[in-house]
């Protein structure tokens, strides 16, 4: 019994070192691949509102205007204002659903709010739009993996990028190969 206790411990450690890990990877992927990331340390004061004061009334301005409405919901984004930026990033690829890296961004923020189901199908459309985003892709596994528990579609998500970079790292540096062989032994 007391074996198997320990076990469970270890298990729920790892666990819990594993999700934290990966929230940072997700930034961490957003980072290296030129995306939305949150910066270290939030600004704050009058020249963060004014800022939000500007895109707001820019979106206001031109409804109508994708860019506007990337901006702000970047803008929520990186001061970690999921709920808000949601919104945003819905009107920015309704006005112009082109851009992969909107509805990659999308999906971390459906993530953030609860949303996994809708996180998965949002980097799946960005996949569809760009064959080549691997940062959609890996998101995707994150949120299969932790969120879903669907370990096989995670793993397989994971392995569509090593199908296009061998070499391919995760956004700590591990390579893919390594990250995926560590899912499958948890």
């Amino acid at each position: 019994m007391k074996n198997g206790n320990s076990k469970l411990v270890i298990v729920a450690m790892l666990a819990f070192i594993g999700g934290a890990f990966m929230g940072n990877a997700i930034t961490m992927m957003y980072v290296s691949s030129g995306g939305s990331s949150a910066p270290a340390q939030q600004p704050s004061g009058p020249a963060t509102a004014d800022a939000l004061t500007r895109l707001k009334a820019a979106t206001a301005a031109h409804p109508d205007d994708a860019g506007a409405w990337i901006a702000l919901g970047n803008y929520y984004f990186d001061h970690e204002q999921p709920h808000l930026a949601v919104p945003a990033y819905e009107k920015a690829v309704e006005l112009a659903p082109g851009n992969p890296n909107v509805w990659s961004d999308l999906g971390v923020m459906y993530r953030r709010t609860g949303a996994p189901e809708k996180a998965v199908d949002a980097f799946d459309h960005a996949a569809k739009l760009d064959t080549e985003h691997t940062t959609s892709l890996f998101n995707k596994g994150i949120v299969l993996f932790y969120d879903l528990g669907r370990k096989q579609e995670a793993v397989k998500a994971w392995r569509a990028i090593l199908e296009k970079d061998p070499q391919a790292k995760a956004p700590n540096g591990m390579p893919v190969t390594e990250f995926i062989q560590m899912a499958l032994e948890q």
